[in-house]
């Protein structure tokens, strides 16, 4: 696919799936920093750039009409909490 069709395919999206795929994105962004807190976890020193990322996506957690991506939402937000609680940091 060249690059105008990728244009022409993404600017046929209507908008809920746009923004579906925002939210997605927005999903995906709380999960890889998830990953990269327990990275540095291991490694033996977490992150507060990534604490606080982590906090500011729990605090502007994104909401979903789709219930499976509700539900993974929801999973990442709950293990987001408790990782921020083992720090003491409030959302």
């Amino acid at each position: 696919m060249t690059s105008v069709q990728m244009l022409v395919a993404v600017s046929a999206l209507g908008p809920v799936d746009e923004r579906r795929r925002m939210q997605m994105a927005q999903a995906r962004k709380g999960l890889d920093m998830l990953g990269q807190l327990h990275r540095e976890m291991l490694s033996g020193v977490a992150g507060r750039v990534t604490l606080e990322a982590l906090a500011q996506w729990v605090a502007e957690r994104p909401e979903s009409d789709d219930p499976k991506l509700a539900a993974f939402i929801a999973d990442n937000d709950l293990r987001a909490q408790v990782e921020l609680a083992k720090f003491d940091i409030e959302r």
